[in-house]
């Protein structure tokens, strides 16, 4: 027997059959007496039972272990599959980024050409601007050029004059009116200047920066380069000079050159009509100076007004 207990063992035997069979002794001692009482079952039953136990107990303990098992697994796998989700998506940003930064080095290589290119184009034009009016003056100069010719030709006729006076009244010991005419000489030699200076002056080019000049002075040199070819019609002019101290900021040729526009197209407008009139006068508004120039004229059409402003179009 396979003692269990104390009072309970594990019998094997052998039935009258020839059989094995396991039996439980449960043994217990008989009040009163010394002896005990032993009592035989067929352990099949019992040990079927304790069996089933023992196997719904693993059970129990198995399912949830398994079943932890299985959850843990699934938190791994779903943290690798979380983790590689974000190492793929880490791996794509970076892609983007790399090829956006390559597309925005290349904006800014083109934006930098383009950049450069307009530069390059303004600075052309501004050339080209400079060209335009420097041909503007020219062609201005050459339709003056001829006018300013006559202008000196006639106090060279003079000069010539009193330069003969002047010989006849030194050999006549005359010297008081010799040197009246070597005066006169002199003056009119300074009249030649003012008006070949005014000439040359206007042909250069003039710088671009601005500068105080005496507005007076322009409107004078802009008066003496026409004189000779609108001879007799400027006195249509009704010019207010204003006072030599009025300045403004600006380029002395360009400003000469918009006055000589003006009074051209201005005196051609007028040609043929009676009580022909411009009138010119300057005065200070605050810290600018406004410069007027009118005239009783037909008037700008309207053809011309739309592209007033387009270089050489009046």
């Amino acid at each position: 027997p396979e003692a269990l207990s104390s009072d309970v063992a594990l019998v094997h035997a052998i039935t009258p059959g020839g059989s094995d069979a396991e039996y439980l002794r449960l043994s217990t001692a008989v009040p009163s007496t010394p002896w005990r009482l032993d009592y035989l079952v067929p352990a099949e039953a019992p040990i079927a039972a304790a069996e089933r136990e023992m196997r719904l107990l693993a059970l129990g303990v198995l399912v949830p272990l398994i079943a932890l098992a299985a959850y843990l697994l699934w938190r791994r796998q779903s943290a690798q599959m979380r983790i590689a989700a974000e190492q793929a998506a880490r791996a794509e940003l970076e892609r983007r980024v790399v090829e956006r930064t390559q597309d925005l080095s290349l904006a800014r290589d083109r934006l930098q050409a383009e950049i450069a290119d307009h530069r390059s184009t303004e600075a052309k034009l501004q050339v080209m601007q400079q060209d335009l009016v420097q041909a503007n003056r020219l062609a201005t100069l050459g339709q003056v050029a001829a006018g300013v010719a006559h202008e000196i030709n006639q106090p060279v006729a003079t000069i010539r004059a009193y330069a003969d006076n002047a010989r006849v009244f030194l050999e006549r010991e005359q010297s008081a009116s010799a040197e009246e005419n070597l005066g006169a000489i002199a003056a009119l030699t300074e009249r030649i200047g003012a008006i070949t200076e005014e000439l040359k002056a206007f042909a250069r080019k003039g710088r671009t920066a601005a500068e105080p000049v005496e507005l007076r002075s322009v409107i004078e040199g802009a008066v003496v380069l026409l004189r000779s070819r609108f001879a007799g019609r400027l006195d249509a002019l009704a010019i207010t000079l204003p006072p030599s101290a009025l300045k403004v900021m600006g380029n002395r040729l360009r400003l000469e050159q918009v006055l000589i526009n003006l009074f051209q197209n201005a005196l051609e407008a007028l040609d043929g009509r009676d009580g022909a009139r411009v009138e010119v006068s300057a005065a200070e508004t605050g810290e600018d100076v406004a410069l007027v120039v009118s005239d009783n004229g037909p008037g700008i059409p309207p053809a011309i007004l739309k592209s007033l402003f387009t270089p050489f179009n009046t």
